[in-house]
């Protein structure tokens, strides 16, 4: 497919599917906002599962981090209730539901 065929048919879905209501509901279904730690099941947060495709080693990236000035990135699927714990996950949930003019500082 060339890039004016996937031009004019990628445009006209974008643009009826990129709606305000879309993108607020992607936020409330992952809990960013408003914010719910606990909205994301534990399944979720579950080992990959293996794949059969082969490996590209070249676009996996540097292996050997011995050396580097810069930290290790983060792992990702951290989970609120590990950072926070579940007492404090659940107070910011209703310090969020409460809305910006309830919180507390």
């Amino acid at each position: 497919m060339s890039k004016s065929v996937f031009s004019r048919v990628f445009t006209p879905a974008c643009n009826k599917s990129a709606t305000r209501e879309n993108a607020v509901s992607g936020f409330q279904t992952t809990g960013i906002y408003p914010l719910n730690p606990l909205a994301v099941p534990e399944s979720a947060f579950g080992p990959s599962e293996a794949s059969e495709r082969p490996s590209n080693s070249a676009a996996a990236g540097p292996t050997d981090l011995k050396g580097q000035d810069e930290d290790p990135p983060l792992q990702m699927g951290v989970k609120a209730t590990e950072v926070y714990g579940l007492t404090q996950a659940k107070a910011l949930m209703s310090q969020t539901a409460a809305g910006p003019a309830q919180r507390s500082s």
